[in-house]
């Protein structure tokens, strides 16, 4: 074996001298206490409570150096008065218990005097071969305040979620981790039983009309929807039976470090309900202003249309005069006098729907009214169809005509009569109703006050909402033809709007039909007494007939009956020519017939012009309006006389006589 092959020759020892050096290099370059200077906590070496060594990052935290703590200030000097009894007894339980580490936590001192919550860990080791204690201090000062930010906004979050309206809950694999008060209230549940319930349960609460669509929009939301949230809206039914409508926001969120599910419900049903008035408001005022519409256009047909009549029934009347009643013709005559007839009453009808009519108003009870109107129905509706009064005894009076209050009633029966064919039972309801801020209108365009309501209800076959929404339009029905003109109703509209009054329908198919009518309550002003036109007047005459009427065919047949009695008959087509005329010859003109609509100047125009030269003029005014409140007026205050078209010519000439014999028919207003 050679010199480099054997143990212990030069070559080792060179390298066993090398670790030596490192050795003592590193304890030279880096003492034991020194390694302190690289723990990024606060550390110290304490020995009988006295501090020995501290490291930099003690230093900077409280302010003490080695040369200001050295044996000069003990551990528990370091620890504000008030805490120092308790950490005594907490230091020498550790000592007694011998146990390594020891962690509490303690305010100290810094060398400013300020407060620093720290926490501590001790440990027993030897210093200089002596007993003693390292000291690792943690700065709470963050965490303290972290954690004081937590706890408010925890408080701040209990507060909110015992108080909101919305219900919260957090939801973890399909199980409820957390749910407030709000979120039992709308699901009528105990909370206890929320905090227990799986999804699953919430799911059979919701209305079942509602499922299929919920589901559908649940299979729509796409990944994005989810991650930012996404609003569902739906119905449920609770435990007593009640519909709510709610909107649910769902979003993701981490919940102790796992995946959750963010819930929040809000019962939406008194926005959805006041939505839903809002629609059928909007959709009664569309078909309030339809309504209105067709009364108009209706009215300007009725007018033409009696002009037209005027003609056929005029001529016809003026045949039958010569006509012997042996004549094979003269029956033929009388049957186009009544289809004249018939079309007239048709277009009264019209009329009474657009309110072109005149209501003979009085203080009427409308208690005794259906009491009669019951006496005519038990003789004219079925026996298997039971009429029930509900009259409120102290019901207010209304100012109404009893006539058209009568035809209100019959109309509504007797359609009531025909969607009842095996029976069944109309009812009448009567009460008082006042309308103020505080209850809904049931009209848009009710205004606040007193109002008489009437209801009228059957437990008919119903209408769907299709036909509902076109019952009181005119020709509108659902009979046979030949069974119904579809005025009924359309009249009964009209006559319930000339009394300033609101009517309702409610109708389900197999659930009846309901009218509600509200009548103002008596307004303290009466109409006025009429005169009531004398009988047996002659009909011949000589004196000298105005007629202003911008239809030929018209003014041509008063012309014709007139002159067939002996007058002296003068035609003109408007009110420009009707002024001029009558300037010229005043002195010879003995009465003006005046069609008040017509184009140009117009009648009203026209009756003021001649009023003016001559304001004691005998004038009649013929118009194929009916007679309105406005017109009523006109007729009251500046003519002698209204007639309607088609009127009978018997009654114009005995109306002619009767002025020109100076009889007084002030407040005459319709001589047919």
């Amino acid at each position: 074996m050679d010199n480099a092959s054997k143990p212990g020759n030069q070559s080792d020892k060179i390298k066993v001298d090398k670790r030596i050096n490192q050795k003592q290099f590193i304890e030279r370059k880096f003492p034991r206490d020194s390694l302190l200077n690289f723990s990024p906590d606060p550390v110290a070496i304490i020995k009988d409570e006295y501090y020995q060594i501290i490291n930099p990052a003690f230093t900077k935290l409280f302010g003490y150096t080695q040369q200001d703590l050295n044996n000069k200030l003990s551990f528990f000097d370091l620890v504000q008065d008030c805490d120092q009894e308790k950490v005594r007894a907490r230091y020498e339980s550790y000592l007694k218990d011998g146990k390594s580490p020891c962690t509490f936590q303690v305010a100290f001192l810094s060398k400013n005097n300020g407060l620093i919550p720290c926490e501590i860990s001790m440990a027993r080791l030897a210093y200089n071969k002596r007993p003693a204690d390292m000291v690792v201090v943690r700065n709470l000062t963050e965490r303290l305040k972290n954690e004081d930010e937590l706890r408010k906004n925890e408080e701040i979050f209990r507060l909110i979620s015992e108080n909101s309206r919305w219900g919260i809950s957090i939801v973890k694999n399909g199980s409820v981790e957390y749910a407030n008060k709000a979120m039992a209230d709308i699901f009528e549940l105990p909370l206890e039983r929320i905090l227990v319930s799986k999804l699953e349960d919430f799911k059979k609460a919701i209305h079942h009309e509602d499922i299929s669509s919920l589901e559908k929009q649940l299979r729509s939301a796409d990944i994005k929807d989810q991650e930012g949230g996404r609003t569902y809206s739906f119905r449920i039914r609770t435990k007593s039976g009640q519909v709510k409508w709610l909107d649910l926001l769902y979003k993701p969120v981490f919940y102790k470090e796992e995946e959750a599910g963010l819930i929040t419900v809000y019962d939406n049903s008194d926005r959805k309900r006041i939505e839903e008035e809002k629609v059928e408001l909007e959709a009664q005022l569309r078909q309030a202003l339809k309504l209105e519409t067709v009364g108009t256009l209706a009215g300007g047909m009725a007018h033409d249309f009696n002009n037209i009549l005027q003609a056929v029934s005029g001529y016809s009347q003026l045949i039958l005069f010569n006509t012997d009643p042996e004549d094979s013709n003269y029956e033929r005559l009388k049957r186009i006098e009544n289809s004249a007839y018939r079309a007239a009453e048709l277009i009264k009808k019209l009329l009474t729907f657009s309110r072109k009519i005149e209501s003979k108003k009085q203080p009427i009870n409308l208690n005794q009214e259906i009491k009669e109107v019951q006496t005519f129905l038990a003789r004219t509706i079925p026996k298997m169809i039971d009429i029930d009064l509900r009259l409120a005894k102290d019901l207010m009076e209304i100012d109404a005509d009893s006539i058209q209050l009568e035809q209100i009633l019959v109309n509504i029966c007797l359609n009531a009569r025909d969607a009842m064919p095996e029976g069944g039972q109309l009812v009448f309801e009567t009460a008082n109703f006042t309308l103020d801020d505080e209850t809904a209108r049931p009209q848009p365009e009710m205004t606040i006050g007193d109002y008489v309501l009437l209801s009228i209800s059957d437990t008919g076959q119903g209408m769907d909402g299709e036909t509902l929404n076109h019952i009181f339009e005119p020709f509108f029905t659902t009979k046979e033809a030949g069974k119904g003109t579809g005025l009924g109703l359309a009249m009964v509209y009209g006559i319930v709007k000339s009394h300033d009054g609101f009517i309702t329908c409610q109708s389900e198919v197999g659930q009846g039909t309901v009218f509600s009518i509200y009548f103002p309550t008596l307004d303290q002003k009466q109409a006025p007494v009429r005169a009531q036109p004398e009988k047996n007047v002659l009909l011949e005459g000589s004196e000298t007939v105005l007629v202003v009427d911008d239809e030929e065919s018209v003014r041509m047949l008063i012309e014709e009956a007139l002159s067939r009695f002996g007058y002296r008959v003068l035609t003109v087509q408007d009110g420009e020519e009707a002024v001029w005329l009558y300037s010229q010859l005043e002195d010879q003109i003995d009465l003006v017939i005046l069609d008040l609509n017509m184009p140009g100047m117009g009648g009203e125009r026209c009756l003021d012009e001649l009023l003016k030269r001559n304001p004691e003029a005998n004038i009649i005014v013929a118009s194929g309006y009916a007679l309105t409140e406005q017109l009523n007026d006109i007729v009251e205050s500046k003519t002698k006389a209204f007639i309607g078209k088609p009127f009978d010519i018997l009654r114009l000439i005995e109306a002619v006589r009767k002025i020109l014999d100076e009889k007084n028919l002030a407040g005459e207003t319709d001589l047919l």
